[in-house]
């Protein structure tokens, strides 16, 4: 088992691409609701669309903080 079992994937319009991984459940879940209510983010299946790179660099910066290891994917 991966020891940061609890992943959020995200982008912006552009086509960039993250992901953050958590180890607690509930961190996870406080980046979930800030990007819904604090960014704007749209759901698209597994992701989490948001509106701009500055948001994207925003969320980044917050899965840090809450201790969560952040990932950058290749672009389509």
């Amino acid at each position: 088992m991966s020891p940061d079992p609890h992943a959020v994937l995200f982008c912006d319009t552009n086509g960039r691409r993250q992901a953050a991984a958590f180890a607690d459940g509930n961190k996870k879940d406080i980046l979930v609701k800030s990007m819904i209510e604090d960014y704007g983010a749209s759901v698209y299946g597994d992701w989490y669309q948001l509106p701009s790179s500055g948001a994207v660099d925003a969320v980044i910066d917050q899965a840090n903080d809450l201790g969560g290891t952040v990932y950058n994917l290749p672009v389509r």
